[in-house]
């Protein structure tokens, strides 16, 4: 029987997560082409890069907002990140990757894919994925964001 997550995978072009990483299979159906292909079952396998579709571009995952026992309400779990956020779209324009008028002004209805999108956590996401795993039974009636990164602009991060 087909593992669900990768049957979603190939149907909906998700990419690689825990399934894959984890994956017991021969053949890797999913979008690493096989790279990450059970690499979290070897005894030196490092975790890859959590990465994902948007819009049809490739992104990967850059942060997460901090920790709830630190934040007293969404506001101050979300102000690094859209600092962040902030701070990639400047340099994005900075360096002519896009202007300002496309990241400002027509974010929802643009065809071209933005270099940084921000992005709640699912409680699917917030459940499988270690990287969210300090926000399960946190009692915060706030979810985590999430912040992708275009993988062909992860200069921009620097």
């Amino acid at each position: 029987m087909v593992n669900q997550s990768i049957l979603q995978a190939m149907i909906t072009e998700q990419t690689c997560g825990d399934a894959c990483w984890h994956a017991k299979e021969d053949i890797c159906r999913c979008s690493c082409g096989g790279r990450n292909h059970g690499i979290l079952r070897t005894a030196d396998g490092e975790r890859p890069e959590r990465t994902r579709k948007i819009k049809g571009a490739m992104y990967q995952l850059i942060a997460v907002s901090p920790a709830p026992e630190v934040c007293e309400c969404a506001h101050d779990a979300y102000e690094p990140i859209d600092n962040l956020h902030r701070t990639i779209e400047n340099r994005a324009i900075e360096r002519k990757v896009c202007t300002f008028g496309d990241i400002y002004y027509a974010q929802g209805y643009r065809m071209e894919h933005l270099p940084v999108f921000t992005k709640t956590a699912s409680d699917g996401e917030i459940e499988r994925w270690p990287e969210l795993a300090i926000w399960r039974n946190s009692g915060k009636w706030f979810k985590p964001l999430t912040l992708w990164l275009r993988v062909d602009f992860i200069s921009l991060k620097d």
